[in-house]
C-alpha cells in the first residue's frame, strides 16, 4: 500500500506542481500569479507529507503486483507528463518480448519514478527514456539534468523501487554524474528467474553479465574502469 501511494499519488502531485510552475511564468495578473504560486507550494508540501507518511508505513507493506500497470502503460504515463509541460523523449530499441508479471509491473514503476523525480528535481529540463530489449533482459534508462539548485533524487521512492526490481529478479542503479545528469538504470529479466534447487548456468545469467558490464560502462567514470587515476 505504501509503495502504491508513493507511485500514484506522488506522480499526480508532482504533475500538479509542474503545471503550477508553468502557469507562474505565463502572462497572468499579479493576484492570480500569487495564487498559482501558493498552489505550487501546497503541492510540494503535500508531496513532502506524503513521503513522511510512507516512511511510517514501510514497516508493514504487502504489494500485489497484479494491481499495478505494466510496460504497455508506459506510453500513457509519458503523455501525462508531456501534457503537464515536461519534455520527454522515448527511444525503444530491439524486439519487444514478454515480461514476467513482476518484471512487467516493475518496468512501469521505473519509468514512472524516473519521470516523477525528473519533474521534482529537474524542472524545466528534458527527460530521456530508453528501453533496450536484449535477448533475455530489458534495460531501462531514465536520465535528466538536475537543476543547479536541485537536490539529487533519493529517499523512500528509489529504495522501494530497488526492492520491487530485485524481487522481480532484476538490478537497479541510480546516481548523479559529474556533468549534472541524474541517471536511473534498471535491468529486468525477460524469462522467469530459475527457481530450481540446483543452480545451473542460464541464458538470463549470461545476459545479466553482459548487460551489467554495459551498465557499468555507462554509470562509472572511465578512470575507474581502466585503472587510470
Amino acid at each position: 500500500m505504501a509503495r502504491d501511494m508513493h507511485d500514484s499519488l506522488g506522480r499526480r502531485l508532482s504533475l500538479v506542481s509542474v503545471r503550477a510552475a508553468a502557469l507562474q511564468v505565463s502572462e497572468l495578473p499579479a493576484a492570480q500569479r500569487q495564487a498559482v504560486g501558493e498552489l505550487a507550494d501546497c503541492a510540494r508540501d503535500a508531496v513532502t507529507e506524503l513521503y513522511q507518511l510512507i516512511g511510517s508505513l514501510r514497516g508493514a507493506t504487502n504489494d500485489n503486483p497484479d494491481e499495478s500497470p505494466g510496460i504497455d502503460h508506459v506510453g500513457a504515463v509519458v503523455e501525462d507528463f508531456r501534457t503537464a509541460g515536461v519534455e520527454v523523449t522515448v527511444d525503444e530499441q530491439g524486439d519487444r518480448s514478454r515480461l514476467p508479471t513482476a518484471a512487467d509491473r516493475a518496468a512501469y514503476r521505473v519509468v514512472e519514478e524516473g519521470l516523477t523525480n525528473a519533474a521534482k528535481h529537474g524542472a524545466g529540463r528534458s527527460v530521456a527514456v530508453r528501453m533496450t530489449w536484449e535477448t533475455d533482459a530489458l534495460v531501462l534508462t531514465v536520465s535528466n539534468p538536475v537543476t543547479a539548485d536541485g537536490a539529487s533524487p533519493g529517499g523512500f521512492g528509489l529504495a522501494g523501487l530497488r526492492e520491487r526490481v530485485q524481487a522481480a529478479g532484476g538490478f537497479l542503479d541510480h546516481r548523479l554524474h559529474p556533468d549534472g545528469e541524474f541517471r536511473l538504470v534498471a535491468m529486468l529479466p525477460v524469462a522467469e528467474p530459475d527457481t530450481s534447487p540446483q543452480p545451473r548456468p542460464s541464458r538470463f545469467r549470461t545476459a545479466v553479465g553482459l548487460a551489467t558490464a554495459g551498465v557499468l560502462f555507462v554509470l562509472l567514470p572511465a578512470s575507474l574502469l581502466t585503472g587510470v587515476s
